[in-house]
């Protein structure tokens, strides 16, 4: 066995990303940024107002004078429409949110603060000089690139792209993942099944569903049946026009379990982790494939630990993997053994902290409880056993309402 670090470098060193192609702004969403995009124009293209009011000159409402005569408006200036008018002395410009600031204007006083009779307008309190006013290229200038290349992006980078008048952007496409669920044991879910033995398979549906979430493309193939035959034949139609193969099941070195026969020589097998022991990776046909374990929680928790990174790495994102956050337990913890161990656990929160308390049911077949969990509790090696309330590191699950929070 080797550690989860180690075999996680392994991973990530030898995957290279997918290529790239240019697509537009909503397809760009959720994907990685190939290359980064360069601004086409400054933002704001002019000094700007950034409230409804009047565009002022600012020694015509220094209050530090006893008595300040009305000013006289002489024009407006909606957004989006230039006024060649300027102000003089004694002068000022309705003007509205996004309107350009007339010539000889230096402050924006904010209607809120203004009594107006005719064209006359009296302001009331105090202004700082230049105050609601947003200055040319104050968000960024033509050439700026401020979105970086590796960047998975968001709604705000969308935005940001498109206020930066790029319609297009290149980005790496979407890692094309194969999945093969293999065992004798295993049939379609809602197919009609007389033999109580057959059970359905869930990995293949939660594995699809979690590279989907990840980003990739899952093409979920047939199960897989428990003889060396099926299991090449099953691998040869899995690496057809894919970035990635996963498997599920198979993966151990038992009497029925073909995978490291087919799949030898291999980069790594077995990880010093619980659940997800028997995960190999290794190349089929120059494709690389990762073997997980055949218990279903193994799968995802597996998934979670060696497969998200695997996939961000394709996808062309140059984080790196991500820290473990700290919480702190909800309960007592036993002492760790000799594997990395992944408790699933809920989360709370109490005077804005994380609580992180483990499901009553650790089986690596319990998918109910794994449904219910948050995030996973990181138990070291030889971990000592801890108390309630100590601080613990945690790795939210893909796709938990607590993953949404923190990683947006």
């Amino acid at each position: 066995m080797i550690p989860v670090e180690q075999a996680l470098a392994r991973i990530t060193t030898a995957l290279t990303p997918v290529a790239n192609e240019r697509v537009s702004l909503i397809e760009a969403a959720g994907r990685v940024l190939a290359t980064a995009p360069v601004a086409g124009l400054d933002h704001p293209a002019a000094d700007i107002s950034a409230m409804d009011g009047y565009a002022v000159r600012h020694e015509d409402i220094d209050n530090t004078t006893a008595t300040l005569p009305p000013l006289q408006c002489i024009g407006e200036v909606p957004a989006g429409v230039h006024n060649p008018n300027a102000i003089a002395c004694g002068q000022c410009m309705r003007i509205f949110t996004g309107g350009v600031i007339p010539t000889g204007a230096d402050t924006v006083i904010i209607q809120e603060n203004t009594r107006a009779q005719g064209d006359q307008i009296t302001h009331q309190g105090e202004a700082v000089r230049g105050q609601f006013i947003r200055r040319a290229a104050m968000d960024f200038a033509t050439g700026d690139t401020p979105l970086r290349a590796g960047r998975r992006l968001t709604a705000r980078d969308i935005a940001l792209a498109a206020a930066m008048d790029c319609p297009q952007l290149r980005v790496f496409a979407r890692p094309r993942v194969s999945i093969l669920a293999t065992g004798n044991e295993l049939r379609q879910a809602g197919t009609a099944h007389k033999a109580p033995h057959k059970i359905p398979s869930a990995n293949g549906p939660g594995l699809a569903a979690f590279i989907h979430q990840a980003g990739g493309i899952p093409r979920l193939l047939d199960i897989v049946p428990d003889t060396q035959t099926a299991t090449q034949q099953a691998l040869d139609q899995a690496t057809r026009e894919a970035d990635l193969v996963v498997t599920s099941g198979g993966a151990s070195k038992g009497d029925y379990d073909y995978l490291h026969t087919c799949l030898a020589p291999t980069e790594f097998w077995g990880v010093a982790m619980r659940p997800g022991k028997p995960s190999m990776f290794a190349y089929y046909k120059d494709v690389p494939v990762i073997a997980l374990p055949g218990n279903p929680v193994s799968v995802l928790v597996t998934a979670q630990v060696l497969l998200a990174p695997a996939l961000a790495k394709l996808a062309g994102e140059d984080a790196p993997p991500a820290e473990p956050l700290i919480a702190r337990a909800g309960s007592a913890l036993a002492e760790g053994g000799q594997r990395q161990t992944y408790l699933r656990a809920t989360l709370a929160w109490e005077k804005g902290q994380p609580i992180a308390t483990p499901v009553a049911n650790q089986d690596s077949a319990a998918l109910a409880d794994l449904a219910k969990a948050d995030a996973l509790i990181i138990r070291p090696i030889d971990a000592p056993a801890l108390a309630t309330g100590t601080k613990v590191p945690i790795l939210p699950l893909w796709g938990s309402s607590c993953f949404n929070f923190i990683h947006t």
